[in-house]
């Protein structure tokens, strides 16, 4: 490893079999846990928004009393052409891509930034933390999601891969992104025809958004959301049906304006 004031680098190998990182005080969130991986790295840069190089974790275990986790392969790969970053992500449960021109610290303000521009007084709302030049787009896939409930207690289990595609242009406070989740259980609940689309023409926001909880006999609730924000305006239409005999189907309709 070298660090200097103008270049970071670094090649890191590294192997572990049943490590006990409660043992060796590292965090006591894992007890009575033990790991093994294989990691290398290889990478340098300015910062992190310059890197170059890949990151590859192989053959990760994650045994206790009460789970047996097992990851074979994750691995990032960082690129920068001039101005033109390009981060990919493989592993066992999602494949991703994030390319374009982007700062990883300012891309929650990106999504601020868009939001303020249609609703600035809305309640709540933190307001935006200056200009960002943000340019770029999203393609990722997630296939498994047991990680999410090991590593974070969230209780998704994914039937279906769910897919986001997604498109950011902050000079024109453009976005345009669809979030599709066809098949999925959470908390032990199962959901079907789950679809998001945030999209901004004009000076607009637009959301749509529908899903389908599905109960033990079978039926289907299905919960639709079109919204649109402007000038500090707010149109929302929520639709329901429950399909069944004793029919409770209708929409709901409010504008707000903020001030």
């Amino acid at each position: 490893m070298n660090i200097s004031p103008k270049n970071f680098m670094a090649n890191i190998e590294a192997k572990a079999n049943q490590l006990n990182i409660n043992a060796l005080k590292i965090t006591n969130k894992y007890p009575q846990t033990n790991f093994s991986f294989v990691l290398s790295t290889n990478f340098t840069g300015k910062d992190i928004n310059s890197l170059n190089g890949r990151i590859d974790l192989k053959d990760f275990k994650m045994v206790s009393d009460k789970l047996n986790y097992a990851l074979e392969e994750f691995n990032i790969t960082a690129q920068n052409k001039g101005n033109t970053h390009v981060v990919n992500l493989h592993s066992d449960f999602a494949d991703a891509q994030i390319e374009g021109f982007y700062q990883y610290q300012t891309l929650y303000n990106s999504v601020l930034n868009l939001i303020n521009s249609r609703l600035s007084t809305i309640p709540g709302l933190p307001k935006s933390k200056g200009i960002t030049k943000n340019n770029f787009t999203i393609n990722a896939t997630l296939y498994k999601a047991d990680w999410l409930n090991h590593f974070f207690n969230i209780p998704l289990d994914v039937t279906h891969p769910i897919t986001i595609a997604a498109k950011v242009n902050d000079k024109e406070q453009d976005i345009d992104l669809t979030l599709t989740a066809n098949n999925f259980v959470y908390a032990g609940k199962e959901y079907q025809e789950g679809w998001l689309n945030i999209t901004s023409p004009g000076d607009s926001l637009c959301v749509k958004t529908n899903i389908s909880s599905v109960n033990s006999q079978g039926t289907k609730l299905d919960l639709g959301l079109n919204a649109i924000a402007i000038h500090n305006q707010l149109s929302t239409q929520l639709s329901f049906n429950n399909n069944q005999d004793k029919r409770l189907k209708g929409e709901i309709n409010a504008d707000t304006r903020f001030f």
